[in-house]
């Protein structure tokens, strides 16, 4: 509970306890005192190390502990360590295949490796597994863009609209696949609500992009080249 809260300044009250139940377990490793062990570690800015440590003497422990491969595979892909990362959240969904954040961390992992077919796939699994959310729909729309499933993206994009109207990034988004879909009109109206929803720090050189190219496609192919001038300044400056 120490290790776990929010507010942790240091590590040492969760190791007191932490080192007491290693002494009354006769200085045995016991896996799930490991793994809590290694999630303290993570509190310190220099605990990466102890904390893969920590998780390494879970497996010893125990090879068939699922929650031990899976912090290693999280810190694996934090470290972007991805080959190792791939291992460890393999192992876990082939100890326990409903485990579903392996998904999750497996999906994020492609994702980063720019493999958006086995994250898409990897997501699915995980989608299918957990329970349904505003947040995990408004991920899967993402992935789906990125594997070029525009019909379904768009289908998912508006199931997030529905529930979170001003989600930024799903809006930004519809645009894009109006636009993808060839829906230029209607991209033309997604990207005018998106632009003033979205606060200048947030709107992206891509957006300037879409945007150009959807007033072209609307017939309003002026002002298109006006935004793609500005997408090109935004890009090179």
């Amino acid at each position: 509970a120490y290790g776990e809260s929010d507010d942790v300044k240091s590590i040492d009250k969760a190791l007191t306890f932490i080192n007491s139940a290693q002494t009354a377990n006769k200085g045995k490793d016991d896996p799930a005192l490991m793994v809590a062990r290694g999630l303290v570690y993570l509190h310190t800015d220099q605990g990466g190390g102890e904390a893969m440590n920590s998780f390494e003497r879970a497996t010893t422990a125990n090879p068939s502990y699922a929650p031990a491969y899976y912090e290693k595979g999280v810190l694996n892909i934090r470290a972007r360590n991805f080959n190792e990362a791939r291992t460890n959240l393999n192992k876990v969904v082939e100890l326990d295949p409903s485990y579903a954040p392996a998904y999750r961390e497996l999906a994020d992992m492609y994702y980063y490796a720019g493999q958006y077919d086995q994250a898409l796939s990897s997501f699915q699994k995980f989608v299918s597994l957990s329970e349904k959310s505003s947040r995990t729909d408004a991920q899967y729309a993402s992935f789906l863009y990125l594997t070029k499933k525009y019909p379904e993206a768009l289908a998912a994009v508006n199931s997030v609209l529905q529930s979170d109207p001003n989600n930024l990034t799903m809006n930004r988004l519809k645009a894009y696949l109006l636009y993808e879909t060839n829906d230029y009109a209607g991209a033309a109206t997604a990207m005018d609500t998106y632009m003033k929803l979205a606060p200048a720090d947030k709107v992206l050189p891509e957006d300037f992009s879409y945007q150009g190219r959807i007033l072209a496609r609307a017939g309003r192919a002026d002002e298109g080249i006006t935004v793609l001038k500005k997408a090109i300044s935004t890009t090179t400056d």
